[in-house]
């Protein structure tokens, strides 16, 4: 399952606080926009710093993944203060919330309208990325409803989300798993002293260095840091660790 990935408005939103994983689980948010099919509008209007508000990722109507804020470098603010969650029997509360758990928004108007074929698509599709990537489960307790996490607070919030439902989203991604396991590609470096590091970032300690020329197995391919413009990292099959996409080309057989 593959989806296309928009990066021109990553990270410039003002609205979020330095932070990094660990993320136990997601926050799903509707944007109730009057202009859902103008993703450009929701974007932009979070980039207010007045707006007090943002989010890693929203997906369109169209099924394109907007990504927002970096989850391995900040912590979006899209849960808000007035939240109350129990995950694994530990209680999140205010801003732990949002520190603890990735948000994502589908963009809609919120008044009962369905999210597209595409957006869940793309929507399970991201879900079991991060999950994977994360390590939390895409069930009931670890996919959480907005109105859900404040519903302890403010039992009548009915803002988001409408357009879908969890069952639903945990039913796609059950449906449509991303099996990094059957990811199996073969890349070539294409530079001498390519660095090869432990995690998709330039924050992880290197492992070594491979030269031009040298090919081998992938099983995965990760967002991670932006390099050159590509936020993909890949992740040798041998488990030494991932090399950025912009040093390698695919070995077409």
């Amino acid at each position: 399952m593959s989806y296309v990935t928009n990066n021109d408005w990553l990270n410039k939103s003002p609205n979020k606080s330095p932070g990094k994983p660990p993320y136990i689980g997601v926050i799903v948010h509707e944007t109730a926009s009057p202009n859902p099919e103008n993703p450009a509008g929701t974007l932009n209007y979070n980039l207010d710093p007045d707006v007090n508000s943002s989010y890693h990722d929203l997906i369109g109507r169209d099924g394109v993944r907007y990504r927002y804020v970096d989850p391995e470098q900040w912590i979006a603010w899209h849960a808000g203060v007035n939240t109350l969650v129990w995950v694994d029997g530990i209680q999140y509360a205010g801003s732990s919330v949002n520190s603890m758990f990735l948000g994502i928004e589908l963009d809609g108007k919120c008044d009962g309208t369905p999210a597209t074929d595409g957006q869940l698509a793309t929507m399970a599709a991201l879900l079991n990325e991060y999950g994977d990537a994360y390590g939390f489960a895409r069930d009931s307790a670890h996919l959480i409803m907005h109105s859900a996490a404040v519903a302890a607070i403010e039992p009548s919030y009915r803002s988001d989300a409408r357009c879908t439902t969890i069952d639903e989203l945990v039913n796609l991604c059950h449906a449509q798993p991303i099996s990094l396991d059957s990811y199996e590609r073969r890349y070539r470096v294409l530079y001498d002293r390519s660095v090869v590091r432990t995690g998709p970032a330039r924050s992880f300690p290197i492992v070594g260095y491979v030269d031009a020329g040298l090919e081998f197995s992938a099983d995965s391919l990760k967002f991670g840091e932006t390099i050159d413009g590509d936020d993909r990292w890949v992740h040798a099959s041998s488990g030494v660790g991932f090399i950025s996409k912009t040093a390698v080309e695919m070995v077409v057989t």
